[in-house]
């Protein structure tokens, strides 16, 4: 049977032409640091408290890794930690708020963020150092089309190979994450923190947390004339691709 070392180096074949290498991430991407100072605030949106400064450990999201490196235990080989810069967007892109199927049909807070969703503002005790995949630099990666793609699947091979990436540089070197253009919410922007970096960045960082309901975000949306009830549970399967909020 291959090891995941061995699957993590065979890109699948449709993916191929899509997914750029470890080395081109690197060459567009390795001198592209932004550098986010101790007074940004940043916002992490979850469905239980506890998930503010981890990431889940079964479930791949946006950036993976692909789920053909799943552990035989069911769990990942690595993780990315999701945050945002506003409360708007951390709760789109976690999945507290999602639309309804069908153009038009407006959307709704899912039973989880009324239950027991947390809103986290976070300050860390040193700068931030990131990969940028905002502005035109997906673009001049040529990954534009799959950050901005519903289905996960070619971003999460995206992700393992940005991971590997960053691990060909220098332990002082390497980036704490990356930032990237919200698909849900365009023209704003959302970070991945890398595994290594998360025990460091919260151990030393102020969290605040607040009740998602007791929000200004929650308040906002819930006179919003799109926003409907949670509609009633299908039952059909979850797709692989879909992602809880408080586990990013």
């Amino acid at each position: 049977m291959p090891s995941n070392d061995d699957v993590a180096e065979k890109l699948p074949e449709d993916l191929i032409g899509l997914v750029p290498t470890a080395q081109e991430i690197l060459k567009a991407l390795g001198d592209n640091v932004h550098r986010y100072p101790t007074d940004t605030i940043f916002i992490r949106a979850v469905d239980k408290l506890k998930y503010v400064s981890s990431a889940s450990p079964t479930t791949a999201h946006r950036f993976g890794p692909p789920l053909a490196l799943m552990n035989a235990d069911g769990t990942l080989p690595f993780t990315w930690l999701y945050m945002a810069f506003d409360p708007m967007v951390a709760s789109w892109e976690s999945r507290m708020i999602k639309n309804n199927r069908g153009a038009g049909s407006g959307f709704h807070i899912t039973p989880k963020a009324e239950q027991s969703g947390v809103l986290a503002t976070i300050h860390f005790s040193r700068e931030l150092r990131m990969w940028n995949f905002s502005d035109d630099h997906a673009s001049r990666l040529g990954v534009a089309d799959i950050i901005c793609n519903r289905d996960h699947y070619a971003c999460h091979w995206l992700g393992l190979r940005v991971r590997q990436a960053m691990l060909m540089l220098p332990e002082v070197d390497r980036p704490d994450g990356f930032v990237y253009p919200s698909r849900i919410v365009k023209g704003q922007k959302a970070l991945a923190i890398a595994d290594w970096a998360v025990d460091d960045l919260f151990g030393n960082a102020t969290i605040y947390s607040q009740s998602f309901r007791r929000s200004e975000v929650h308040g906002r949306y819930m006179s919003d004339p799109m926003r409907t009830e949670a509609p009633e549970e299908s039952g059909r399967p979850r797709d692989a691709t879909e992602y809880d909020a408080g586990q990013a």
